[in-house]
């Protein structure tokens, strides 16, 4: 299975609650070597295993041991065999972590054929309350849209006109490799550009400006939430 290695990096990490840019400074790596390991696009040398499995104490089979399978995965009663199952591929934190691969489902539940396609998040944090709580599950709509905020036209550009209608919306982001459930707030500011802010609903929060050269991806729109099963 892909990035068996990665997503076993990233269950140590979070187990210690230590975010990406915590993890990397204390081995002396940078914040986006780690999120390229535990995502796949670089594998870590043998010896910086090796200092992995010496930092969270552990030998080095237990990171580079599988991890739980696609065939593993835990159904809600009668979910598999509902006509619209939707994959759980939680926690999404309200603050920063991220989402687990598509391909690992911790569990599916009882969707409608509205559903189709889309993925469902066990909520972790307090940081949107009180409109989203803690262990309640978001069904979102997949989207991956890059944004470029605060940059003039070019390769890669995407145009404010393609992303304003997220404006607003409750969404699934990737920020600098970290994945959380935040509202975002897209503004045009001069010209072509424009800006992009990540808000939290709980004022106990600060507002996050996303900056250009930042990696902004939105993974998906939330469609609902609750106590779904």
């Amino acid at each position: 299975m892909a990035n068996e290695l990665g997503l076993r990096i990233q269950q140590l990490r979070e187990q210690k609650n230590l975010s990406q840019e915590e993890f990397s400074k204390a081995l002396g790596f940078t914040q986006k070597q780690v999120s390229y390991w535990e995502n796949g696009k670089a594998r870590p040398r043998s010896a910086t295993i090796r200092e992995i499995a010496k930092f969270f104490n552990v030998d080095v089979s237990e990171i580079t041991k599988p991890t739980r399978r696609s065939t593993d995965v835990v159904a809600e009663p009668d979910a598999l065999s509902s006509e619209y199952p939707i994959p759980v591929l939680g926690p999404i934190a309200a603050t920063p972590g991220r989402i687990r691969d598509a391909i690992h489902p911790i569990r599916y539940i009882s969707g409608t054929k509205e559903d189709v396609g889309c993925y469902a998040c066990e909520i972790s944090g307090d940081s949107m309350l009180p409109e989203y709580r803690h262990g309640e599950i978001v069904v979102w709509r997949p989207v991956n849209l890059h944004l470029t905020p605060d940059a003039d036209e070019g390769s890669g550009y995407v145009p404010y006109e393609a992303v304003r209608g997220y404006n607003g919306k409750d969404c699934i982001i990737l920020h600098n490799g970290e994945s959380s459930l935040k509202r975002i707030r897209i503004e045009r500011t001069q010209g072509i550009k424009y800006s992009v802010d990540i808000l939290a609903l709980n004022d106990f929060y600060p507002v996050i400006h996303v900056r250009m050269g930042d990696d902004f991806l939105i993974q998906g729109v939330v469609k609902r939430s609750g106590m779904l099963r």
